[in-house]
């Protein structure tokens, strides 16, 4: 198995800006919500791991079978895998 990670490092900042954009809350300095943030991502992130389903898009579902079906192919080769997804 891969070993992946995620560096929030900077998208903590800037959701924790976006989730007070437009609110009563906008004149308040993002940063004292950062570790709000930290703590839902936290949460959405276990609560996928639970469920993946609930929260997969049509294109993911879509990688899922396309991967799937080519994993039943005898030449499945894992290198293909970056053909879906092409930014990795």
């Amino acid at each position: 198995m891969t070993n992946y990670q995620i560096d929030l490092c900077d998208a903590i900042p800037d959701i924790a800006a976006n989730l007070i954009y437009q609110s009563e809350f906008n004149n308040f300095p993002p940063d004292i919500f950062e570790q709000l943030v930290f703590e839902i991502l936290e949460e959405l992130i276990e609560r996928f791991s639970s469920d993946p389903k609930d929260y997969l898009l049509p294109k993911h579902q879509e990688k899922i079978e396309q991967i799937a079906y080519d994993y039943l192919d005898q030449d499945f080769d894992k290198s293909e895998l970056k053909q879906y997804f092409p930014g990795d």
